[in-house]
Parts: structure tokens; sequence; C-alpha cells
């Protein structure tokens, strides 16, 4: 991801935050959308097809950032993508039960080391799915923080799952 990218997702991300909600809603679900087609769409290509698309300089950057951190790149990319898949759940079915977007979110992560085995030079690791929820949890909290942000803004609506 180039910094220029790193920008426009953190201003997005931010303007998604600051929306009236009917408006939010609408741009949560056109991006819950191409986002998870686009995890979906990484989980199954394989690794130097993915590089290929990324471009192989943004993909050695990224992993020069790696090797700051304890993980791997393909550990912080599953952490991330489930994150933010959280975060646009969280917002996009805002009005279901809490419970409901935490099963749905541990059989996303479940399922996406399971489509994992399906590709050929892929393989499914239980830790991953750690990861997995280990992300979309962090992106939930994430939800719920910006829900709160909101309501201390005096912004008072229903915007996260509860």
């Amino acid at each position: 991801m180039t910094p220029i990218v790193f920008v426009a997702a953190c201003c997005a991300l931010l303007t998604l935050v600051l929306l009236p909600t009917r408006t939010r809603r609408l741009a949560a679900t056109v991006a819950l959308i191409v986002s998870a087609t686009g995890v979906a769409a990484s989980l199954v290509l394989p690794t130097p097809r993915l590089v290929a698309l990324a471009g192989r300089p943004h993909v050695t950057t990224l992993e020069q950032l790696a090797r700051r951190t304890p993980w791997e790149l393909p550990t912080i990319v599953h952490f991330v993508a489930f994150a933010w898949l959280a975060w646009l759940l969280a917002v996009f079915c805002a009005r279901w039960p809490r419970r409901h977007v935490v099963a749905v979110l541990v059989a996303m992560a479940i399922a996406a080391e399971l489509l994992q085995g399906l590709s050929p030079g892929r393989t499914p690791r239980l830790t991953d799915v750690g990861v997995n929820l280990m992300g979309a949890a962090t992106g939930l909290s994430i939800a719920l923080a910006a829900q709160w942000v909101r309501r201390a803004l005096g912004q008072q609506d229903e915007d996260v799952a509860t």
C-alpha cells in the first residue's frame, strides 16, 4: 500500500465515522461488498499472483515494515482485513443484535481459512483463524468506540450492532 492509498483510506474511514447515519450506512454497504469481494479474491489467488497484482515494490515495502513487528506480513494482512470487515459489518448491520454480528464474523474467519485450502499453493492454518478473530474483535471495538464518539458529539443514532 502506497502512502497515498493509506492516507486516502484513513480519510475515507474518518469520513464514514462522521457521516449522517443513512449516508454512512449506504457508504458502508458499498465498502463492505467491495471489501468482502477483495478479501475473498485474495484468499483464493496464489501468492505470486497477489504479488503481481499489488506490485513487487509495494509488497517489498510492506515486508520491510512487517519485519519491525513480531508478525509476518500475511498475518498482518489477515488481521487488518478482518478488522476492516468487522468495522464495516458493524456499521452495515447496525440493527442486528451484536451476537449475530459476532456469529457472522466467526463464520467468516473460519470460512476464509477453509477457502484457502481450495487454492493451489495456499494452506489453511488454525492460527490464522485466531488472527482473523483478533482482527474482527479489534474492528468491532473500533466501531463501538466510534459510536461512543458520535454520541459524545451529540449525534444520537444507532449505528453499531447492539
